[in-house]
């Protein structure tokens, strides 16, 4: 006698994982075809993004192009660099004060925060803050002892090198002899200042362009210290100050600055003490610390191939240009590089960062994070982090994106400033899950005290997680699925209903299956409050289908959350 079969024996429950883009496997519920403006949290939980308010608008003016916020010598500041000038925001945030004017006014501005002083790199000159005075000035590097206690008739040994953003130079002369004729080192345009046994003159004889000056005081001093300008390297001074980037890197105790950005050559600055800056600011008290040596010049690429990007990895630093990575290494005041890979490389200047101990980086059409071990820092690996997503990253994406790490979510935000959506390519750092977000037409993100945000034209906006609307519009998110088989693609199901577990929003929402015949639409239920957790049953028809998706829409004023989705199928 034949048994009959229950028809609940056949029956498959099927709960959907909400998982992200590019590693779903077809057929599979385990991750999205395509989501937008969804974050998945840790345990599959779908959840729409933050939206953003309005921070700083500036009527009348062309682009930001930068901003920086922080504490500057006990001084909070917030500054903004719009077109060519540059403005102060003032604490109740609706007010700005001017705070200086650059020479340039497109592109990006570049702002480091170097030995406790703030500077500005816009491509053209290097800018340094004035607390006392509440605006950016004109840099003025350090002004190098290069003969100390020399004789005034002959030269001694270099006791600094110059300082290639400097045309001035100090020498602090002996004179056993007494004296009146001092010669210095090169012909000089002009003598700056003159002290002598500790008094600044002026009682002395100089003509330009020549190597000798005269003191004519009552009787020749014993130490006379001279300060003068010469016209040397001033074609590499001009390349250090069309540096675009920066970065600080501290080893052994001293902290260099690295510039770059206009060409393959990578400048590397020298320490200067305290007690160095303190002698330098008796004949110029305005010198800052910063010390560029012809020595400390790196060549990497070629004008084809400058270098693009660079970041910290251990002890070691990685530069990039677009076809070769290199390794930059710290040894007893030098810097020295080797060839880490070729024939990949990051194209866009802003393509690569630093993240916990390793490099995230665009590369070609791939996203890869870099690693090394803390023993062996030269020896560098590569792994790839966007499979299934080479459709996304093109290869006018990677010379164009901006890489950005949102500390708190634990995402690195991925953006081409020229896509008109506002797309932007996220990588989940904890899930090791990709997604994407709209409607954010970020030229670059800015770090906040308590955030971060972006600016677009000429304005700036900041992220706010209690807001669920981008300058009260709400925020469209979608989360559609790649088709499932249930297992058993040869056999026709039916499904008889499916359960969606959700946290309501104020807002709409819909629930489509598809199946390769039709497709059925469910509204959500309106929330009784802003904190219900729901449960909606959704039931279907009779007809059959052998493949199924669903997609999940929210169109939703407060944060959306949807927890799970089970579907029940029978044969």
């Amino acid at each position: 006698m034949a048994r009959l079969r229950s028809k609940h024996s056949a029956l498959k429950i099927l709960s959907c994982k909400f998982g992200g883009m590019g590693k779903h496997t077809p057929l599979s519920p385990e991750g999205a075809e395509d989501m937008c403006n969804f974050r998945i949290l840790p345990g599959g939980v779908l959840k729409t993004r933050m939206g953003y308010r309005l921070h700083k608008y500036f009527p009348g003016m062309q682009k930001v192009r930068g901003v920086w916020q922080g504490t500057l010598k006990g001084v909070s500041l917030s500054l903004f660099v719009v077109d060519s000038s540059i403005y102060r925001l003032m604490q109740n945030a609706t007010s700005e004060s001017p705070a200086g004017e650059l020479s340039t006014s497109e592109g990006l501005v570049h702002f480091c925060v170097y030995l406790d002083d703030l500077y500005l790199l816009d491509g053209k000159s290097i800018y340094q803050y004035s607390v006392s005075q509440n605006k950016f000035l004109e840099m003025e590097a350090y002004v190098p002892l290069f003969g100390y206690q020399w004789s005034p008739t002959s030269y001694g040994d270099v006791n600094e090198e110059i300082n290639m953003l400097t045309p001035r130079l100090r020498v602090h002369y002996y004179n056993s002899t007494a004296s009146t004729v001092f010669r210095l080192p090169y012909y000089a345009d002009t003598v700056d200042i003159v002290r002598a046994d500790g008094q600044v003159i002026t009682d002395y004889t100089f003509t330009p362009k020549t190597d000798r000056i005269t003191v004519n005081t009552a009787s020749p001093p014993t130490i006379l210290e001279v300060g003068f300008t010469v016209d040397l390297n001033e074609e590499i001074r001009q390349k250090i100050l069309a540096a675009q980037l920066s970065l600080i890197y501290s080893h052994n105790g001293e902290n260099k600055l690295l510039l770059w950005g206009n060409d393959a050559r990578v400048f590397c600055s020298r320490n200067v003490t305290d007690y160095m800056l303190s002698s330098s600011h008796v004949l110029y008290p305005k010198a800052s610390p910063l010390y560029f040596c012809a020595e400390d010049v790196l060549f990497l690429g070629d004008s084809a191939h400058p270098v693009t990007a660079m970041c910290p990895l251990y002890d070691t630093v990685l530069a990039f240009t677009d076809d070769r990575i290199w390794n930059l290494t710290f040894e007893k005041g030098t810097v020295q590089a080797t060839l880490a890979a070729s024939n990949i490389g990051c194209a866009s200047p802003f393509g690569a960062i630093p993240y916990k101990n390793s490099v995230i980086a665009v590369i070609g059409n791939d996203v890869y994070r870099i690693s090394a071990s803390v023993a062996r820092p030269e020896q560098i690996s590569f792994d790839r982090l966007s499979i299934g997503l080479e459709d996304r990253i093109t290869s006018d994406f990677s010379k164009r994106v901006h890489l950005f790490w949102n500390v708190a979510d634990g995402e690195i935000w991925m953006r081409d400033p020229e896509n008109e959506g506002g797309d932007v390519l996220v990588w989940n750092t904890e899930s090791d899950e990709w997604y994407r977000f709209d409607n954010i037409p970020a030229s670059f993100f800015f770090k906040t005290s308590d955030g971060f945000g972006f600016a677009q034209n000429n304005g700036s906006l900041l992220f706010d997680r209690s807001l669920g609307t981008d300058f009260d519009m709400p925020i469209t998110a979608f989360y559609k699925s790649a088709y499932m088989d249930f297992g058993t693609p040869e056999v026709p199901r039916r499904s008889t209903r499916a359960y969606l577990y959700f946290l309501a929003s104020e807002g709409d929402g819909t629930v489509l299956f598809e199946t390769e015949r039709n497709g059925k639409l469910f509204n959500l239920a309106q929330p009784l409050s802003n904190a219900d957790t729901y449960l909606q049953t959704m039931r279907f028809g009779s007809h059959r289908y052998r493949f199924l998706r669903f997609t999940i829409s929210a169109n939703a004023s407060t944060p959306a959350e949807f927890y799970r989705l089970d579907i029940h199928s029978l044969p």
